[in-house]
């Protein structure tokens, strides 16, 4: 009798809706509107005058590379915070290659060096049959900086970066023509 008794009083009111179920008003706590925090200013945009200001950059800004199809992502991101004079190649999270950087005429100039740091092999001592290879210590790509976010890479071996860059099953990726700042990559990371 209990059973039926509970589940007549349950119908009864959930059919008289939410307000047989509540306390007296009395007994209401009182719900107080909070404004909706304000949104943080947006972060302003990096924008670089000369390739000295690259250079020289003390805030962590990643260069990545666009390939022709935009509907692709790069493979590449290039970093010169670490240190004014090193430029990082990151081909991804475990495989980073240094390069020693200096300015000459108002580009930055990364010399061909073989310090890599990947859990894999990356293949940047890669040969290919009569296209010369980089040489270490030899300037490697020049970057000028073609407006306020973008460089433009002018390669020394352009045969062996073309050779390279098809081997990745990609073109312009792992070493490409443009470098662009990627302006939604967070501080820090």
């Amino acid at each position: 009798m209990h059973n039926q008794l509970s589940w007549r009083r349950w119908l009864i009111l959930g059919a008289l809706g939410p307000a047989a179920c509540s306390p007296p008003e009395a007994e209401q706590v009182q719900r107080v509107e909070q404004p909706a925090a304000a949104l943080p200013p947006p972060k302003p945009r990096k924008r670089f005058a000369s390739a000295a200001a690259v250079l020289h950059d003390s805030t962590l800004t990643y260069w990545e590379g666009t390939p022709p199809d935009t509907s692709k992502s790069s493979l590449i991101r290039l970093v010169f915070s670490f240190h004014p004079d090193t430029g990082v190649y990151s081909f991804h999270g475990q495989c980073q290659a240094m390069y020693p950087a200096r300015l000459q005429d108002g580009a930055i100039i990364l010399n061909w060096s073989e310090e890599v740091d990947c859990v894999f092999d990356r293949g940047l001592d890669r040969r290919f049959a009569g296209v010369r290879r980089p040489e270490p210590g030899r300037p490697f790509v020049r970057y000028v900086l073609r407006n306020d976010t973008t460089l433009r890479a002018t390669y020394y071996y352009p045969g062996w970066t073309t050779r390279f860059n098809q081997t990745s099953g990609e073109q312009d990726t792992l070493f490409p023509s443009t470098l662009h700042v990627n302006q939604d990559f967070p501080d820090g990371l």
